[in-house]
């Protein structure tokens, strides 16, 4: 139930009945990249042929954030994270604890 209702939240599945409402707006038939939520799956994912930077600027990209924001943002927030300096390696490279960050980045 719980994973069901998150995933119907995200927009990644849609309710039998009923609306889902956020913010007071109704987003039951909106798309998923355009209800602006985030959501990690149980079991994260990474791009294995991309970069630690380049899978945190994934989203980012896919947004149409200018360049100069996503190497700001990109960088404070591994920063944040305390994987400054595992930006340019791969998730096969870095241990599980440190995977998982990078999915939550």
């Amino acid at each position: 139930g719980k994973t069901t209702t998150l995933m119907m939240i995200a927009g990644f599945c849609e309710p039998d009945s009923g609306t889902i409402t956020v913010g007071g707006r109704d987003v039951t038939r909106l798309a998923p990249q355009k209800r602006n939520l985030g959501f990690v799956f149980q079991q994260y994912l990474l791009f294995p042929h991309m970069s630690v930077w380049e899978n945190v600027a994934f989203p980012l990209t896919l947004r149409g954030v200018p360049k100069d924001e996503i190497r700001r943002r990109v960088g404070e927030t591994l920063e944040i994270a305390g994987l400054s300096r595992f930006g340019g390696r791969k998730p096969r490279e870095l241990s599980g604890g440190q995977q998982q960050r990078v999915a939550l980045c």
